[in-house]
Order: structure tokens, then sequence, then C-alpha cells
């Protein structure tokens, strides 16, 4: 199985490893990030080949997992990808997920899964997660300003993957 996440997500110098595989697993199937539904580890990841550590450009990263993802019906589903090159219109409704910082300064993760709808302003500390337009994933949480990217005037940055989309059939055959 494949998972779609922002590159910088998987090069974070916290890391202090060669190889993130070595500590990252997907947790699915649960609205808390660290219990709860089913955990698969991941075996891979495929960067794209001309991202970029100093412009971030091209930020997207495959993760391949050692066992598939069980999909239900209820609550554990892919989000379908766009086609490629398409965009999102100023003012559309994004939904952004994750489990990243709630307080200004204060590094500990949301426990349970955060959700907040915003309309988008352009057409281009929670990495990798999804940007949803119309139950499409347009983009890949990918930068923002240190602790200040859910301030007002002060926007995170997203990956777009429709920009992707080939590359992303390529390399998954989807």
């Amino acid at each position: 199985m494949d998972i779609l996440s922002a590159e910088r997500m998987q090069k974070r110098e916290n890391f202090h490893i060669r190889n993130p595989t070595e500590i990252l697993s997907i947790r699915y199937g649960s609205i808390h990030h660290d219990s709860g539904g089913e955990v698969a580890e991941a075996i891979e990841t495929v960067a794209h080949p001309s991202y970029s550590d100093w412009t971030l450009n091209n930020d997207i990263a495959l993760i391949r997992t050692k066992t598939p993802i069980k999909l239900n019906s209820n609550t554990i589903k892919a989000i379908p990808l766009p086609a490629q090159d398409s965009d999102v219109t100023a003012g559309q409704s994004v939904a952004i997920t994750g489990w990243g910082y709630t307080t200004e300064g204060v590094q500990i993760l949301a426990p349970i899964l955060q959700k907040i709808t915003l309309p988008a302003v352009e057409r281009s500390g929670d990495s990798g997660g999804p940007a949803v337009v119309n139950g499409i994933l347009v983009g890949a949480v990918s930068w923002g300003y240190g602790d200040y990217c859910a301030r007002p005037e002060l926007y995170g940055i997203y990956t777009r993957i429709a920009k992707f989309r080939d590359w992303i059939k390529i390399k998954t055959l989807i």
C-alpha cells in the first residue's frame, strides 16, 4: 500500500537517522494519534526525484507499507486523487486534518484528530497532512511559519497534488 505525504516530513532534522522508515509507521482508523485503530509499518519512502531541501520544491513522497491498509466503507477510506494539473479555485472550501500543534509555542501534538475548513486563497508543524476539496486530495501540508502558521494571514503551504499526478501514477499504478 502506498501513502502520499510531503517529502519534507520524511527528512525532518529531528529524526537524526538515515532511514526514516526505521521509526515511521502509519496509524489509521483512529482519531487518536497514539492509540486505537491499526498500525502499518513503513518499509520504504519514495521521494520525488526533483525534491529540493533548499527550496522545498517538489515536496512530495510516497510511503510504502509492509502490509496493505485495510479499507472499509465506514471509517477507513482512500482519498481520491485529482486529475493531472487540475486546480483549486480561490475561495473553494478546503478541509485540513491532522494532529499538529494547537497552542502557539507548545510543541505537543493534539491528542485527537483536528479538522478545519478554510477557503483556498491562491492556486498554488503537521507536515504531510491532507488538504481535501469535495472529497478529492488536492494538497499535502508542506510547511508554514514555525508555530505561527495557524494565525490569520500566515497561511500554511501545501504541495499541489495535481502537479504530481502523473508521477504518482507511474510509481503506484493508481
